[in-house]
């Protein structure tokens, strides 16, 4: 960051055994020891909405259920922040993370990661509810769940 004000207070004693509170100087580097790995030991889901061909263009909507509880109609093309208000109306899902991502501009293919924060352990496969369209009329939509970090 650029950002003085989220800067490190100071800096741990480098691989060279030298500490200091700033980091200058023409040989001056930075090594970072380790990597964080977000969420990970978190239940995560995926899910995939796409058309079957490659010239379908995706419209409807889509609902998700869970132990009896279910959302509100979801477009096909919801933000992340959206999914992750209609998941959180389901009481016992708790605390959600959701991340979007398009997989294939063409055939709007689209996938939401989906993060369970506060259910910890396995946690059993979301319900799909649609109403996907795709445009060209030959191929169906496909809309599919998938555990892709076990909780």
């Amino acid at each position: 960051s650029t950002d003085p004000a989220a800067l490190p207070h100071f800096f741990v004693i480098d691989t060279l055994g030298v500490s200091g509170s700033s980091l200058v100087g023409t040989d001056a580097r930075l090594v970072v020891g380790g990597e964080v790995t977000a969420f990970k030991g978190y239940e995560q889901h995926t899910l995939t909405t796409q058309c079957a061909t490659s010239g379908g263009i995706l419209g409807g909507h889509f609902a998700l259920s869970f132990e009896g509880a279910r959302t509100n109609e979801i477009p096909y093309n919801a933000v992340a922040s959206d999914l992750k208000l209609e998941l959180e109306t389901i009481a016992s899902l708790g605390t959600v993370k959701v991340i979007r991502r398009t997989v294939h501009d063409s055939i709007n293919a689209l996938q939401w990661t989906i993060v369970f924060i506060d259910r910890l352990g396995n946690v059993p496969l979301l319900d799909v509810h649609d109403q996907l369209t795709c445009s060209d009329g030959s191929g169906s939509p496909l809309i599919f769940v998938t555990e892709t970090v076990q909780g």
